[in-house]
């Protein structure tokens, strides 16, 4: 997965704090 930002990020092993919305629209990418 690609956070907004372009951080390669693993389910469940956000590199970087995310908020709630950032974590919802993470997962409608």
């Amino acid at each position: 997965m690609i956070d907004r930002d372009g951080t390669t990020l693993e389910t469940g092993n956000h590199l970087r704090p995310l908020t709630a919305k950032d974590k919802i629209n993470t997962l409608l990418q």
